[in-house]
């Protein structure tokens, strides 16, 4: 007996909760576990632990805080990056990548990771394949990678970016 499986794509935008630096300060939640919290007026991410309010929890690698996503194309090649400002760019070959901004450097010029800064950032970004649950290090998806806390994850084929919580892979 054949089965058929139906395979549903839905087409979606996934945001970060968001808001102003002043109305996070003000409101001052409590966030779940690995949820993440992004100030759109500083760039800034805090990731919840699911007891701590939003005024004592650390920001989110602080040396990185700055975050920037956009199409590859919306990206201008004289558009400098602010130092340490991670820069994830939706590429029509290779999925979603990550530029690491210097202060001085433009757009054009800079390297994504994968093409020889991926070494400094391997502690906090990943670029893989996710299936199941896991990642692996090449598309065929035979060589796992090491799954680290509150290490970001990006799915290159699906241009998905997660975060691991120390037991599961979360979509944000």
């Amino acid at each position: 007996m054949v089965v058929a499986r139906m395979i549903k794509v839905i087409k979606a935008t996934i945001q970060l909760h968001r808001g102003l630096a002043a109305t996070w300060a003000r409101n001052n939640p409590i966030l779940a576990y690995g949820e993440p919290g992004f100030e759109k007026d500083t760039y800034k991410l805090k990731i919840g632990d699911g007891v701590t309010a939003w005024n004592s929890l650390n920001y989110f690698n602080d040396d990185y805080a700055k975050v920037r996503r956009d199409n590859e194309f919306n990206y201008s090649n004289s558009f400098v990056p602010e130092k340490d400002e991670l820069c994830f760019a939706d590429t029509v070959n290779k999925g979603l990548r990550v530029k690491l901004g210097d202060g001085r450097t433009q757009w054009g010029d800079l390297p994504y990771i994968d093409e020889g800064l991926y070494q400094q950032l391997s502690e906090i970004i990943v670029s893989g394949y996710y299936r199941n649950n896991k990642f692996y290090t090449d598309d065929t998806y035979t060589t796992e990678c090491s799954a680290i806390l509150n290490t970001i994850y990006i799915d290159v084929i699906h241009s998905a970016i997660y975060i691991y919580n120390g037991t599961d892979f979360i979509p944000i």
